[in-house]
């Protein structure tokens, strides 16, 4: 019986590892959201802030994050500058989401950074959008 239990209780920290690496491993599919229900976006860049209300650009910046697949690459150690960061808010003024987008690949969500497999990140769509309001 001691045995068994031993063999168990040495059996826990690989079943822990292997928790986590699925965890890490494990893709992030969307955001998940209705462009409908959408009211506003807000977009902060090396502050400086837009809000984007037009349907068609939070349409299309909704379906693309609706169509990206995240992998976490590494974890976010300092706060980068050089990114947009989103803020979706849905119709009834709560906020759906908080991620700061780098490039088409790049993007961070809480605390790692993630890739996008499919490249689907509205990167430049948004760049576009910042510069209409801001002429750099």
């Amino acid at each position: 019986m001691k045995n068994n239990f031993k063999k168990f209780i040495s059996l826990i920290p690989l079943f822990i590892i292997v928790i986590i690496v699925l965890w890490y491993k494990s893709p992030i599919n969307g955001i998940k959201c209705y462009p409908e229900k959408v009211s506003k976006i807000d977009i902060n860049y090396k502050e400086n802030s837009i809000i984007v209300t037009n349907t068609n650009d939070i349409n299309f910046i909704i379906k693309s994050l609706n169509s990206i697949s995240l992998n976490k690459s590494i974890l976010k150690m300092n706060k980068s500058e050089s990114g947009y960061n989103i803020n979706i808010y849905i119709s009834d003024k709560n906020k759906l989401t908080n991620l700061t987008i780098y490039s088409s690949e790049t993007v961070s969500i809480g605390n790692f950074y993630y890739t996008d497999k499919n490249t689907m990140l509205p990167y430049e769509y948004i760049k576009n959008i910042y510069s209409t309001y801001y002429k750099n």
